[in-house]
């Protein structure tokens, strides 16, 4: 796919300098992609899809919202950081926090 940018004076500026511009700004570009789309990022995305789906008097664990194929991408120490993210913000995911398991794990409620 081939794009035309119009830069402004200041990236004009620096890509005058750089030896091959539109090399330096598809590495950045690319760089940028994949800081923003990660394991966790489309873990939230399928949360937020599947929460309006669900009954409201149901209780569960996240895995069981996003699926199993999601809930793999994650190693531990994503889930963990993913787990504490939606207990934080909870509210902007739609659920509502009911408890903790014996196994240390959030159940959650769709939000009323």
């Amino acid at each position: 796919m081939k794009i035309s940018l119009v830069l402004t004076p200041e990236l004009a500026a620096w890509a005058q300098h750089e030896t091959d511009a539109s090399e330096t700004i598809l590495t950045l570009l690319r760089a940028h992609v994949n800081s923003i789309n990660t394991p966790a990022s489309r873990a939230a995305a399928v949360l937020k899809e599947n929460v309006p789906r669900l009954p409201e008097d149901m209780e569960f664990e996240i895995p069981q919202i996003i699926g199993p194929a999601i809930w793999q991408t994650l190693d531990r120490s994503s889930r963990v950081i993913f787990g504490k993210q939606v207990k934080r913000e909870a509210a902007e995911f739609g659920l509502e926090f009911v408890r903790t398991t014996v196994s240390r794990h959030a159940v959650y409620k769709k939000r009323a």
